[in-house]
């Protein structure tokens, strides 16, 4: 008598579970990386943005007040560039708050895009989220 070839019901199933938990796996390092592209594109926009309120105080001895900003941004950014720094990768507008002539605040409001509790804008953390899942300066 010729011995039966296939797989086991037990054997298939086994085999289903170790590809879920590999999909499962790699779904979520995809989703991490995706987290991580989307906050370097913000910390590269507030460079951008950066760049042309240096430029603007450059000119003009001090940085914008909060109403001329797009204005700012339309006229010191580049071309190429100005049409992506009203938004955010979540789709929020960028933050600016002139605290002084010389001092600035600029942020993101991050992935959440829920201002902080206090209702201050966030204090600059180099480019990092701070506690409040915020991108700022």
């Amino acid at each position: 008598m010729k011995a039966k070839r296939g797989f086991t019901m037990v054997e298939m199933l086994a085999v289903i579970a170790v590809l879920g938990i590999l999909m499962g796996i790699v779904v979520g390092l995809a989703g991490q990386a995706g987290r991580r592209s989307d906050r370097a594109k913000a910390q590269t926009d507030l460079q951008m943005i950066r760049t042309a309120l240096e430029e603007y105080r450059h000119r003009n001895g001090e940085y914008p007040e909060p109403r001329y900003f797009a204005r700012t941004l339309n006229d010191y950014a580049h071309d190429w560039y100005r049409r992506t720094l009203n938004r955010d990768p979540w789709g929020n507008t960028y933050h600016y708050f002139r605290t002084a002539p010389l001092e600035y605040h600029l942020w993101s409001r991050g992935p959440s895009g829920v201002h902080n509790v206090s209702g201050n804008p966030p204090l600059p953390t180099e480019g990092h989220a701070d506690n409040r899942d915020n991108v700022t300066r």
